[in-house]
């Protein structure tokens, strides 16, 4: 088995990413999808909007590559305790 590499998300893994995510989707809800800016969004939104996050203090994206491929992914969030 090759080794796996962890790194921090990069804009160029947004369409393998979407891929992973649309797999996952249409295995609970078949010819469910979302679009790559959809998931850009998504990932990218600004802790501080009140609105969106406002208990949010950091976010950041790992993808998981394997021979070439993203093979997982994980979005964290640090929420704020008060």
């Amino acid at each position: 088995m090759s080794a796996v590499e962890v790194r921090p998300f990069r804009r160029s893994d947004r369409e393998q990413l979407t891929n992973l995510i649309n797999g996952h989707i249409q295995a609970v809800i078949p010819g469910m999808s979302v679009s790559v800016s959809a998931v850009l969004n998504q990932l990218e939104r600004e802790p501080r909007e009140f609105i969106q996050d406002p208990w949010v203090t950091e976010r950041a994206t790992l993808v998981a590559y394997q021979h070439e491929r993203l093979v997982a992914a994980a979005h964290l969030l640090r929420r704020t305790t008060g």
